[in-house]
C-alpha cells in the first residue's frame, strides 16, 4: 500500500509545484517496475485521483492481478480481489497516515525539494526515500513528469512510467465510493 501512497505523494508534489488552483484531478496509465532484493516485478494499472484525498487504482497486469481495485477516500480504503470475489474496507493504517501527513509537509515546504524551471527534480521524504522526476511534458497547460524513480537509500526501488495522462478532466465521484 505504501507504493500507492508514494504515487499519491508524487501527484501531490506536482499539484504543489504547478499551483493548487491548476490541478484538481488526474487520470493516467502507469507502468511500474519494482526491484526488491534483486527481484524485478512489473505491473500496470489505471490510476485516477481527485485532489486532495481520493484515489482509485485498477490493475491491468500481471494476469493474476487483473481487476484488483484499490480505492482511497479520506481515511478509508477499499481493496477488491476478483479472484476471491471479496472486498475489504478498513481505515487507512498508521503507516499510510504517516505518508499522507508527508503530503501536507511537502506543501508546507518542510521536505527538501530540488526545483528547477518550475519542475520538481527531486524530493527527499526524510526516511531514506528519495523520488526523482524526469521527462516533463506540458498537458493542459501543466508540466507533468512521465518518468519517476523512487529510491530507498541508494537503491532504485521503483520506476513509474506515465502515459495517457489527463489533467482536470471530469471524474465521476462514484469511482471513489467505498461501499
Amino acid at each position: 500500500m505504501k507504493k500507492l501512497l508514494v504515487l499519491m505523494i508524487v501527484i501531490n508534489v506536482f499539484v504543489f509545484s504547478n499551483s493548487l488552483s491548476k490541478i484538481n484531478s488526474l487520470t493516467a496509465k502507469v507502468n511500474e517496475k519494482t526491484i526488491v532484493n534483486k527481484n524485478k516485478k512489473e505491473k500496470s494499472y489505471s490510476f485516477s485521483m481527485k485532489y486532495p484525498d481520493k484515489a482509485y487504482k485498477e490493475m491491468l497486469s500481471p494476469k493474476i492481478n487483473i481487476g484488483e481495485k484499490y480505492i482511497y477516500n479520506g481515511k478509508k480504503k477499499l481493496v477488491y480481489y476478483p479472484l476471491l470475489k471479496d472486498k475489504f474496507i478498513e481505515d487507512i493504517d498508521e503507516d499510510e497516515n504517516y505518508i499522507l501527513q508527508a503530503i501536507k509537509e511537502i506543501k508546507s515546504g518542510k521536505k527538501p525539494m530540488i526545483i528547477e524551471n518550475d519542475e520538481v527534480k527531486e524530493l527527499n521524504l526524510g526516511d531514506g526515500t528519495r523520488i526523482v522526476f524526469y521527462d516533463y511534458k506540458k498537458i493542459d497547460g501543466v508540466k507533468f513528469p512521465h518518468k519517476v524513480e523512487v529510491y530507498e537509500g541508494k537503491n532504485l526501488y521503483s520506476t513509474l512510467l506515465f502515459s495517457e495522462v489527463k489533467i482536470n478532466k471530469s471524474i465521476n465521484d462514484e469511482v471513489f465510493k467505498i461501499n
